[in-house]
Formats: C-alpha cells, structure tokens, sequence
C-alpha cells in the first residue's frame, strides 16, 4: 500500500462528558453480558502475507462475520482520511468498537488487521476475557520472498477507497519491525482450527476452511 507506514503513537483519544464514554484501552474488570459461547478471532500480518484471504475463508466456514481495516478505512478515504498521520489508530478504534459490540451482544466476530501494535492486541485479549469468550489470534506470514513480493505488488483486491498493488520496500521494513505474537507465527499450509466454538449463539462445530492452510491454537503451520 503506497506511503502506508506503522502507525505512531495515536493521540489520546477524547469523548465529550455529555456522551457516552469511549471505550476503554484494558477491559479488565469492565462489566459486559456474559459470551461464553462466542469467540473473538484475531488474523494479522503484513501487507501480501495472505491473512485477509485465510480470514475470509475462516469467516465463511464459521459463519461468523469478518471485519476488515482496510474495507473500513477505505470507505473513510472520501472524508479526507486517507493521509492522517493515526489512520490505523483510527482502524485500530473501529475494529474494537465492532468487536465489542458483537461480543456484548453474545456473538463472535472476526478482526482482520495488521496487528502490529502490541498494545492493540493487549486490548483485544482483555476485551475477550471481559467477556468470557476465548480469544484465538493468528499471525499469517509468507515465508517465500518472492512470492511475498509478487504478491505485495501485483495484490488486486478492489477495496473502495484503498489501494491494491503495494511498495516492496515498504511492505518489508514494515516486516522488519513487526513484534512477534505469543502464540506464534504462521505459513501458508493446510487449515483447520482445533477448538469448537459456538457461532451465531446458536450452532456448534469444528471450522474447517477451504484452501490450504492449518490454524492450531492460533499458530498457522507450513505442514
């Protein structure tokens, strides 16, 4: 994505007191109707690393809705957005009210994103926990540098509002730099998630995803 970089550090965040408050950097100890049954999934990874199309096909085996940085950024570009020095704060910020709201209403929710921000994905674990739904993150990554490349600047995705071909250059200082998850990191392979979830607060299943990709406990795997 042309002249996108890292986020810097996001100014604070301010809601006038007569609204209701904005919604807190740690959930921890914040009440929240119990979703014991849904789960909040996390994809990230650099530009071209594949994550939105694992994420999609995740999304659609579960049933469960996806919610995109890009798309919703895009869509942001005619409001004069686009060259905001906290754009993806701004991403960050909607992604986490999207999640909350389908978590407190007792569904499970898809954030797909580069999750780059250690801080962002603190955020996203506690608000899980806040509300009693398991938190699954998974960190997509190509481990072929050509093909990597090729994908950076040839991805076609039409997104309105958002670029499609990226910069190499870019894409791979922005890989340089992006922190490690906990849970590890994942390659391009097979995929089937190992735990069951409960989707749509109604039915109850192993996710397979078509494709070829194997998400286990968070950690995609090569093999």
């Amino acid at each position: 994505m042309p002249g996108l970089k890292s986020p810097a550090v996001c100014p604070e965040r301010w809601v006038p007191d007569y609204l209701t408050p904005g919604l807190p950097d740690d959930f921890t100890g914040v009440p929240m109707p119990a979703a014991d049954d849904a789960v909040l999934i996390v994809f990230a990874g650099v530009p071209g690393s594949g994550n939105s199309t694992v994420c999609e096909r995740v999304g659609a085996a579960l049933d469960i809705p996806v919610f995109a940085i890009d798309w919703l950024l895009g869509a942001l570009t005619p409001f004069g957005m686009r060259h905001r020095p906290d754009l993806m704060s701004v991403g960050g910020e909607l992604l986490t009210a999207l999640a909350y709201r389908e978590l407190a209403a007792g569904r499970s929710a898809i954030l797909d994103s580069t999750s780059e921000g250690p801080n962002s994905r603190a955020r996203w674990a506690s608000l899980a926990a806040a509300a009693g739904a398991a938190f699954i993150p998974v960190v997509c990554a190509c481990t072929d540098e050509a093909l990597h490349r090729e994908r950076v600047e040839w991805l076609v995705r039409g997104i309105p509002g958002w670029a499609d071909a990226g910069d190499w250059a870019n894409a791979s200082a922005w890989l340089a730099a992006f922190p490690p998850w906990l849970a590890g990191r994942c390659a391009p392979g097979h995929c089937t998630t190992t735990r069951r979830v409960r989707h749509r607060g109604a039915r109850t299943g192993r996710a397979r995803a078509t494709g070829h990709r194997r998400i286990r406990n968070g950690a995609l795997s090569n093999h």
